[in-house]
């Protein structure tokens, strides 16, 4: 068998040439998988996950610009967040609960919270 060089992946079988092996998941060797979409099992384990900013806004149904602005400390409505190697990483759990405190029923709690904050800096 005669092989050509190819810029992609080294040898290229000439034509008339059996195709290449494929791994067990039916893939080309080489080949990048495709993003991977996340099933019923990671649901399940997203609880105490830690989610990328991504992750997070898509959640939240927010842009990812939009919850950048949201983790700055001049921001009305902070959500809660880490940094774990200068990174914003959220946890399902603190979402959750942020969003309960700004349901419609608590908003007489959030405005009697924000009113002590600012006697509190004053």
């Amino acid at each position: 068998m005669v092989a050509t060089q190819s810029l992609d992946d080294g040898v290229v079988p000439e034509a008339g040439a059996a195709p290449a092996p494929r791994t067990p998941s039916g893939r080309r060797p080489g080949r990048r998988s495709p993003p991977h979409e996340p099933g019923p099992e990671h649901e399940a384990n997203t609880a105490s996950a830690v989610w990328t900013i991504r992750e997070a806004a898509a959640y939240l149904s927010v842009p990812v610009n939009s919850l950048y602005k949201m983790t700055g400390p001049k921001a009305r409505l902070r959500v809660p967040h880490i940094r774990i190697a200068g990174r914003l990483r959220f946890r399902r759990v603190d979402l959750d609960r942020w969003l309960d405190v700004l349901s419609v029923s608590n908003l007489e709690v959030l405005v009697k919270a924000r009113r002590g904050a600012r006697q509190g800096v004053t």
